[in-house]
């Protein structure tokens, strides 16, 4: 490597015109995106975090009954996870 090509390496200059492409090329891509795609993922998402904290919150409820008439913590564990120890 000789000294020219270690101060163009090292050179602000080119890096802010690196940086100012690939800024360039992240506002064309996010021109082309469909924000209503966006929401709309983002709502099916959000319905899918509420069913899987809905059926936690669900298991956790029948292990507590459970456990209050004196059932046993792992045996009901191994009933929702259908193993057995």
């Amino acid at each position: 490597m000789d000294k020219r090509n270690a101060f163009r390496e090292r050179s602000p200059v080119s890096s802010t015109k690196s940086n100012m492409d690939e800024a360039q090329i992240l506002a064309t891509a996010l021109c082309k995106v469909n924000v209503t795609d966006i929401l709309g993922a983002l709502k099916k998402i959000r319905a899918v975090e509420l069913c899987v904290r809905l059926a936690l919150l669900a298991a956790a409820e029948r292990v507590n009954r459970g456990v209050e008439a004196g059932g046993r913590f792992k045996d009901l564990l191994a009933a929702e996870a259908g193993v057995q120890f």
